[in-house]
């Protein structure tokens, strides 16, 4: 939105031989230039008096919760680019809906450039997390594989504790199944 915008569709309408003098002239530049931003709320101001064209201001567009714009200088003569704001909160219930002019004038849109390196960056910080991730999944097996083999060595250790318990247990009751048959008396409580 810019003195560009109207100067380029001014220059469009000369280029194709229109006539721009007087109020209508003026109003050609304004109503192309409202048409083209409507996506951004534009629109025209109503004027039924005075200077107008077709009950509109000849050199004025508004957004449709303003501001407007002041777009021509000597509207109707010279036809002078400007983007002049006008924050008149009073303009703001004048403004109607841009009316389509029924022709192609309109500048053709052109994406901005990406920023340069926006996306490089962005394939650049990715790579690095999914680095980052697979070393952390090989971490994790490496614990796993550890834990598995040191849950069987507990469970080994365990098995073994049992199985000597059993044993020195067989042990002492032979003992003592002996010892009470070769030693009556004092010692069994006899």
């Amino acid at each position: 939105m810019s003195q560009a915008l109207v100067a380029q569709i001014k220059q469009q309408l000369l280029a194709r031989g229109d006539d721009l003098s007087g109020p209508c002239g003026a109003f050609a530049i304004t109503q192309r230039v409202a048409w083209a931003l409507r996506a951004d709320g534009a629109g025209l101001l109503d004027k039924p008096g005075g200077n107008n064209c077709l009950g509109f201001a000849t050199d004025y567009i508004i957004f449709e919760h303003g501001p407007a714009f002041d777009i021509l200088g000597d509207g109707g003569g010279a036809n002078n680019p400007q983007w002049n704001e006008d924050d008149d909160a009073t303009l703001i219930p004048r403004w109607r809906a841009p009316v389509d002019p029924g022709d192609v004038v309109v500048p053709p849109v052109v994406p901005p450039d990406p920023p340069p390196d926006a996306l490089a960056d962005v394939l650049d910080a990715v790579h690095v997390l999914a680095g980052q991730v697979m070393g952390l999944d090989l971490k994790v097996d490496a614990l796993r594989e550890q834990s598995d083999a040191n849950t069987e060595k507990i469970q080994q250790q365990i098995a073994q504790a049992v199985a000597n318990g059993e044993q020195s247990l067989a042990k002492a009751l032979a003992v003592l199944k002996l010892g009470k048959a070769g030693f009556p008396g004092k010692f069994f409580g006899e």
